[in-house]
């Protein structure tokens, strides 16, 4: 897939990368090619991606042009750490209302705030499809689907013949 025609406001296509200090707000997902989910957005990461001391606010991966919407504030494929963050008012139409991983090796989420935000399906706040996960002292509140939805703050999903291990310590 042409990744260049997706609008996202930051896309991580590869490569080792950190973002500090920035808000990312109102960016929406939209691939535009009519048959490809709409991912991350305010970020979509398939290298390796830190988040430190950033918001992540009020982004949008919508059912629209022939897609579903993925991670509303942030899609991950690759390793993504989150720290001192908050992901809060962001929405999804399907998954991941704040946070989506699909298949990810590593993710880290320690002292942030995921708050708010909102998914159609399932995993309103955080939507763990990943190998390995862990959250750390962060907060999970307010979040919701819609009213036959799946999880509203939660939802770690692991399919037949895969292999999952997600901790949570003082959440």
């Amino acid at each position: 897939a042409d990744l260049a025609a997706r609008i996202v406001p930051y896309l991580v296509d590869a490569g080792v990368v950190t973002l500090a200090g920035l808000s990312i707000a109102n960016g929406r997902a939209l691939h535009g090619d009519g048959g490809i989910d709409n991912l991350g957005g305010g970020i979509l990461n398939e290298g390796s991606l830190t988040v430190r001391n950033c918001i992540i606010a009020s982004n949008a991966a919508r059912e629209e042009d022939g897609g579903n919407g993925f991670g509303g504030g942030i899609f991950t494929y690759g390793p993504l750490t989150i720290l001192d963050s908050t992901i809060r008012g962001n929405e999804a139409n399907y998954a991941g209302g704040g946070i989506c991983t699909f298949h990810s090796e590593d993710v880290r989420i320690e002292r942030c705030t995921i708050s708010g935000n909102f998914a159609g399906i399932q995993g309103g706040g955080v939507n763990f499809h990943g190998r390995t996960g862990s959250l750390k002292n962060c907060t999970i509140s307010g979040n919701r689907t819609a009213e036959k939805g799946t999880a509203s703050a939660l939802l770690h999903i692991v399919f037949e013949s895969e292999v999952s291990d997600l901790t949570l310590t003082t959440c």
